[in-house]
Protein backbone atom coordinates (compact mmCIF):
# COMPACT_ATOMS: atom_id res chain seq x y z
CA UNK A 1 0.00 0.00 0.00
CA UNK A 2 1.02 3.50 -0.64
CA UNK A 3 1.42 6.15 2.07
CA UNK A 4 1.54 8.69 -0.41
CA UNK A 5 -2.33 9.59 0.16
CA UNK A 6 -2.74 9.51 3.54
CA UNK A 7 -4.41 7.34 5.64
CA UNK A 8 -5.74 3.65 4.27
CA UNK A 9 -7.37 0.64 4.85
CA UNK A 10 -7.07 -2.73 3.19
CA UNK A 11 -8.34 -6.21 4.39
CA UNK A 12 -9.75 -9.48 3.65
CA UNK A 13 -13.34 -9.95 4.45
CA UNK A 14 -16.30 -11.43 4.29
CA UNK A 15 -19.23 -9.01 2.18
CA UNK A 16 -22.47 -9.60 2.03
CA UNK A 17 -26.02 -7.84 2.08
CA UNK A 18 -28.04 -8.16 5.17
CA UNK A 19 -29.22 -11.76 3.66
CA UNK A 20 -26.86 -13.29 2.01
CA UNK A 21 -23.06 -13.51 1.71
CA UNK A 22 -22.10 -12.16 -1.42
CA UNK A 23 -18.13 -13.34 -0.94
CA UNK A 24 -16.75 -15.09 2.11
CA UNK A 25 -12.68 -13.73 1.12
CA UNK A 26 -13.45 -10.60 -0.44
CA UNK A 27 -11.18 -7.72 0.42
CA UNK A 28 -12.35 -3.85 1.60
CA UNK A 29 -9.94 -0.76 0.61
CA UNK A 30 -10.35 2.77 1.51
CA UNK A 31 -7.70 4.33 -0.57
CA UNK A 32 -6.81 8.12 -2.16
CA UNK A 33 -10.80 8.65 -0.23
CA UNK A 34 -12.40 6.23 -2.13
CA UNK A 35 -14.40 3.23 -0.95
CA UNK A 36 -13.71 -0.24 -2.81
CA UNK A 37 -15.35 -3.80 -2.20
CA UNK A 38 -13.80 -6.15 -4.05
CA UNK A 39 -14.95 -10.64 -4.70
CA UNK A 40 -11.67 -12.64 -4.12
CA UNK A 41 -10.56 -12.80 -7.35
CA UNK A 42 -10.96 -9.09 -8.11
CA UNK A 43 -14.30 -7.98 -9.43
CA UNK A 44 -16.12 -4.65 -8.09
CA UNK A 45 -18.91 -4.82 -5.83
CA UNK A 46 -19.40 -1.60 -5.30
CA UNK A 47 -16.96 1.37 -5.38
CA UNK A 48 -17.97 5.19 -3.66
CA UNK A 49 -16.36 8.06 -2.49
CA UNK A 50 -16.23 7.65 1.17
CA UNK A 51 -17.87 11.59 1.78
CA UNK A 52 -21.06 9.40 0.27
CA UNK A 53 -20.75 6.63 2.39
CA UNK A 54 -22.59 5.79 5.89
CA UNK A 55 -21.06 3.08 8.39
CA UNK A 56 -21.59 1.71 11.41
CA UNK A 57 -20.66 -1.40 13.46
CA UNK A 58 -23.20 -3.89 13.24
CA UNK A 59 -24.94 -4.98 17.00
CA UNK A 60 -25.19 -8.13 16.30
CA UNK A 61 -21.79 -8.89 15.26
CA UNK A 62 -20.27 -7.49 18.94
CA UNK A 63 -18.72 -5.06 17.12
CA UNK A 64 -16.77 -7.24 14.66
CA UNK A 65 -18.74 -6.04 11.55
CA UNK A 66 -19.46 -2.66 10.05
CA UNK A 67 -22.72 -1.98 8.40
CA UNK A 68 -22.58 0.12 5.42
CA UNK A 69 -24.52 2.02 3.03
CA UNK A 70 -23.32 3.18 -0.06
CA UNK A 71 -24.88 3.66 -4.17
CA UNK A 72 -28.07 3.16 -2.42
CA UNK A 73 -27.29 -0.33 -1.18
CA UNK A 74 -26.62 -1.86 2.21
CA UNK A 75 -23.39 -3.88 2.63
CA UNK A 76 -22.20 -6.22 5.74
CA UNK A 77 -18.65 -6.01 5.96
CA UNK A 78 -16.33 -8.02 8.15
CA UNK A 79 -12.59 -8.09 8.12
CA UNK A 80 -11.33 -11.53 8.76
CA UNK A 81 -7.51 -10.92 8.38
CA UNK A 82 -6.24 -13.39 11.10
CA UNK A 83 -5.38 -16.55 11.43
CA UNK A 84 -3.70 -18.30 14.11
CA UNK A 85 -3.69 -22.73 14.79
CA UNK A 86 -3.76 -23.64 18.22
CA UNK A 87 -3.30 -26.99 19.16
CA UNK A 88 -0.09 -28.62 21.72
CA UNK A 89 -2.85 -30.32 23.92
CA UNK A 90 -5.89 -28.36 23.92
CA UNK A 91 -8.73 -30.09 24.21
CA UNK A 92 -10.21 -29.39 20.67
CA UNK A 93 -13.09 -27.63 21.99
CA UNK A 94 -11.32 -25.46 24.25
CA UNK A 95 -8.83 -24.94 21.30
CA UNK A 96 -12.15 -24.00 18.90
CA UNK A 97 -12.91 -21.34 21.74
CA UNK A 98 -10.20 -19.52 22.34
CA UNK A 99 -10.16 -19.48 18.48
CA UNK A 100 -13.22 -17.66 18.41
CA UNK A 101 -12.45 -15.67 21.06
CA UNK A 102 -9.12 -14.25 18.91
CA UNK A 103 -10.78 -13.80 16.13
CA UNK A 104 -13.69 -11.71 17.56
CA UNK A 105 -11.49 -9.70 19.09
CA UNK A 106 -9.30 -9.17 16.21
CA UNK A 107 -12.35 -8.63 13.99
CA UNK A 108 -13.33 -5.55 16.70
CA UNK A 109 -9.73 -4.42 15.91
CA UNK A 110 -9.86 -4.38 12.32
CA UNK A 111 -13.56 -2.89 12.01
CA UNK A 112 -12.46 -0.08 14.56
CA UNK A 113 -9.46 0.92 12.82
CA UNK A 114 -11.85 0.79 9.17
CA UNK A 115 -14.56 2.94 10.98
CA UNK A 116 -11.72 5.35 12.11
CA UNK A 117 -9.78 5.66 8.66
CA UNK A 118 -13.14 5.77 6.72
CA UNK A 119 -14.30 8.83 9.63
CA UNK A 120 -11.13 10.00 8.94
CA UNK A 121 -11.58 10.42 4.90
CA UNK A 122 -15.25 11.89 5.31
CA UNK A 123 -17.06 9.31 5.83
CA UNK A 124 -20.28 9.65 7.93
CA UNK A 125 -19.91 7.04 10.90
CA UNK A 126 -23.90 6.20 12.24
CA UNK A 127 -26.94 5.07 10.46
CA UNK A 128 -27.87 7.06 7.25
CA UNK A 129 -30.54 9.15 8.89
CA UNK A 130 -28.35 10.64 11.70
CA UNK A 131 -26.70 13.21 9.61
CA UNK A 132 -26.08 16.35 10.74
CA UNK A 133 -27.86 18.66 8.19
CA UNK A 134 -26.86 22.44 7.68
CA UNK A 135 -28.85 24.45 10.21
CA UNK A 136 -29.51 21.83 12.18
CA UNK A 137 -27.51 23.74 15.00
CA UNK A 138 -28.92 24.17 17.99
CA UNK A 139 -29.33 28.10 19.43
Amino acid sequence: MSEESGEAFEATAQIGTRLRYLDRRGSVSVRDGRLVLRKRRGAVISEAPVTEVSAFKKKISAGAAAQIRMNDSTYVVEPISFNQTLGGGLDPNLARAVQGLMHLKRGRQLTEQFLTVLEGMGGHIGKPGDRDEPGDEPS
